[in-house]
């Protein structure tokens, strides 16, 4: 049994009604991957995050993506470990930050000062999200937060920011979807921020096959470097969601 949180997150994961559709997420069909791989059935269960997490302690689900790395966390699941410390190749997915701006912008961002400079508007930003705080630490004066990627890009265009921070995903998508609208919209590098996100896996199930435990988190390494998976992701970004 793998859990998930029930908010869709794309390209991530959809909502719960579309989990046995033909394009769930690229999680999902990642785990599917695996489990094939390996030889096991798969069943999926949604839950809000919170709920999953006391799953996955109380050995109702096995797996659970995707996590970040927080120490407190340990009360719940186990985290691909390499002794006593965690193993950070063993990641499912890595989630990266960047600033988009225009062609024409003298905006710029130094990872190595940590600044964003020559801004003249508010930076757009994901209503709620912790990147938020952080261009305030590194020099935007005012961030306008939304509910969505495509709207800050949007605002972008016309004009009425400076620059967007968008994950890098969903971007890609509105960018890749609405190509003559948005031919002006660069990314800067290198990524603000970048986040590996792990599949935790209960205690209870780790007790009991520590071996094909430690197969699972390989298995997901090796398929998150196939090129069959890198595949699935462009289709993911060239897609409706």
């Amino acid at each position: 049994m793998v859990g998930l949180e029930d908010r869709a997150s794309f390209p991530y994961n959809y909502t719960v009604n579309e989990l046995n559709s033909t394009s769930p997420g690229i999680l999902i069909d990642m785990t599917s991957m695996m489990a094939a791989r390996l030889g096991l059935k798969v069943q999926f269960i949604a839950e809000p995050w919170k709920r999953s997490l006391k799953s996955l302690q109380r050995g109702r689900i096995d797996l659970l993506f995707k996590a970040s790395f927080k120490v407190e966390r340990f009360q719940y699941g186990r985290y691909p470990m390499r002794g006593d410390k965690l193993d950070r190749s063993r990641y499912i997915t890595k989630i990266s930050y960047y600033l988009y701006t225009l062609k024409e912008s003298k905006v710029s961002w130094n990872s190595k000062t940590q600044r964003i400079t020559n801004l003249t508007k508010p930076v757009g930003a994901p209503l709620g999200y912790s990147i938020v705080d952080k261009l305030k630490q590194w020099g935007s004066r005012k961030v306008e937060e939304s509910r969505g990627t495509e709207v800050d890009l949007r605002k972008l265009i016309q004009g009425k920011l400076s620059a967007v921070a968008a994950q890098e995903y969903p971007a890609t998508y509105f960018l890749n979807r609405f190509p003559k609208e948005f031919k002006h919209v660069i990314q800067l590098k290198p990524a603000l921020v970048s986040q590996n996100y792990y599949m935790l896996i209960s205690y209870q199930f780790y007790q009991e096959y520590p071996e094909l435990s430690e197969k699972i988190w390989d298995e997901l390494t090796i398929i998150r470097n196939l090129p069959e998976y890198q595949s699935i992701i462009q289709r993911y970004l060239n897609s409706i969601p």
